[in-house]
């Protein structure tokens, strides 16, 4: 295996070689529910970020990146509640739409720390001061050391392996994300969204391994180095196939519980590699 990939996802790659994926799973929601429980006296008094969010509207539009995005048709939007991640901050369209909340991924290798937070202070200084801006627990401390300044509400949500009673909650942790829209729509599900659009969501990466990922914009004006080319594709092929599987079955395991809650999840995308969601 490449030495590169990080230790524990090295350790996760093992696990998942001794136990099938559906045990393993259950498994990891089994000890993070465990988790939950012994801290549960902590965790009652802990306000959700979610708490004090309001929605405007029952349907929502999460904005990802990807190369579909140059033929999406803005119009069909009108009022309601949109939510982007990313680079979306580089359309053109961002300020004119409702756009509730704007999601990062935390920093990770072989992204340079430095570049990431001036690319958190750009999007800062491009979106509307309304949007709140939603982070991963483990950002806190990078950007406390950092000094930055953000100018808006800032929220932090706690990501885990698993699911507490493998299931969504305001309370309740979400998964890591193994892409940045798999950490918008487990929040959208949790907010009781009753039509969930995804944009831009093609996940068509590999086509363009050992090159530059396509995204809407031009890579260019990607502040972030390694985050489309070079580095990227430092751990190898199987890893990123490992990674794309991982990204099916996060919106496999969401979609489960969208349809328990009754929440349609729409596609969207003329080019997407999810394929499990209604495009219309």
């Amino acid at each position: 295996m490449n030495k590169k990939i990080p230790r524990k996802t090295r350790i996760y790659f093992f696990l998942e070689s001794l136990v099938p994926p559906f045990f393993l799973q259950g498994l990891l929601d089994l000890i993070i529910t465990l988790k939950f429980l012994i801290n549960y006296p902590l965790n009652f008094y802990r306000n959700s970020p979610l708490d004090s969010f309001v929605k405007t509207s029952n349907e929502a539009y999460l904005f990802a990146t990807g190369p579909s995005l140059k033929d999406f048709d803005f119009s069909i939007i009108k009022e309601s509640d949109c939510f982007s991640v990313s680079n979306f901050f580089l359309n053109k369209e961002v300020n004119n739409l409702n756009l509730k909340g704007h999601f990062f991924m935390p920093y990770h290798p072989p992204l340079n720390k430095e570049e990431y937070i001036s690319w958190i202070k750009s999007a800062d200084k491009v979106i509307k001061p309304e949007t709140i801006f939603f982070f991963g627990e483990e950002s806190i401390e990078d950007i406390s050391k950092s000094g930055i300044k953000i100018n808006r509400k800032t929220k932090f949500i706690k990501l885990e392996k698993g699911l507490v009673f493998g299931s969504l909650n305001r309370n309740f942790p979400i998964l890591k994300p193994y892409s940045s829209p798999l950490m918008i729509l487990p929040i959208l599900i949790i907010l009781g969204y009753k039509k969930i659009y995804l944009c831009g969501c093609d996940h068509t990466v590999l086509r363009d391994f050992n090159s530059v990922v396509k995204n809407f914009y031009e890579d260019e004006k990607d502040l972030r180095s390694n985050a489309t080319k070079d580095k990227r594709w430092e751990n190898g092929i199987d890893y990123h196939l490992h990674n794309m599987l991982n990204i099916l079955k996060q919106y496999k395991k969401y979609l489960r519980i969208a349809k328990r809650r009754n929440i349609k999840i729409i596609n969207l995308s003329n080019d997407s590699w999810i394929d499990i969601f209604p495009n219309s």
